[in-house]
């Protein structure tokens, strides 16, 4: 089913794949997994389903032969560094920049929208197919550019801005509906040693 998927997303054009350093605004600039651009997906399927302004994880992995699907969130942080590095209110600051990044709404979105391309008319899903999506293993990772760091007291913007996602991310519930699991927090130096390992791994098992 989700080789079909991959296929009629390409065909259809809902599906632009590209290396999720080179995404729009990516802080992951060194990052060469493929990834479909899901902003990309969000754009076309809003305008064929008349959405209003939904939100979405900005590049999304389907890896059939592991049944798996991956939603990955880039969070930059280069930016609000610059500008907060000397404030004395730097805690209130960065909860309110993390609370408009509104995480558990863009991960319900990203599986709504992905629910819509299934059901396109082209797509045909019959129900049997639905019932294999249902199963799918899905993930949402926040991917960062902040790096824990090894200094605490010498780089305490750097721990604090981590620690205070990492809670976030926590605090998305995981979905039995939609077989999502727990919401996970990963580096930008980690995510292609990540995936790299995950498909050695499952190709060991193969075999």
């Amino acid at each position: 089913m989700l080789n079909r998927l991959i296929e009629y997303g390409i065909d259809n054009e809902f599906f632009k794949f590209d290396e999720l350093g080179k995404l729009d605004k990516s802080c992951c600039t060194i990052s060469k997994i493929r990834v479909i651009d899901f902003d990309d997906t969000k754009t076309k399927i809003s305008i064929i389903s008349n959405l209003q302004d939904p939100k979405s994880a900005d590049a999304l992995k389907i890896i059939p032969h592991i049944n798996r699907i991956d939603f990955i969130e880039l969070k930059g942080f280069s930016e609000f560094i610059k500008h907060n590095k000397s404030r004395a209110d730097i805690s209130e600051k960065l909860e309110e920049q993390i609370k408009k990044f509104n995480l558990n709404k863009k991960i319900k979105d990203s599986l709504s929208l992905l629910w819509l391309v299934i059901n396109q008319n082209e797509f045909r899903c019959n129900k049997q197919e639905a019932k294999q999506y249902e199963t799918v293993e899905k993930n949402y990772f926040v991917v960062t550019d902040i790096e824990q760091s090894k200094d605490p007291i010498k780089d305490r913007l750097h721990t604090l801005i981590f620690l205070s996602l990492k809670r976030d991310v926590k605090n998305i519930p995981a979905s039995p509906f939609d077989n999502l699991n727990e919401p996970k927090l990963l580096r930008c130096s980690q995510i292609d040693t990540y995936y790299q390992k995950l498909l050695n791994e499952k190709s060991e098992g193969v075999q």
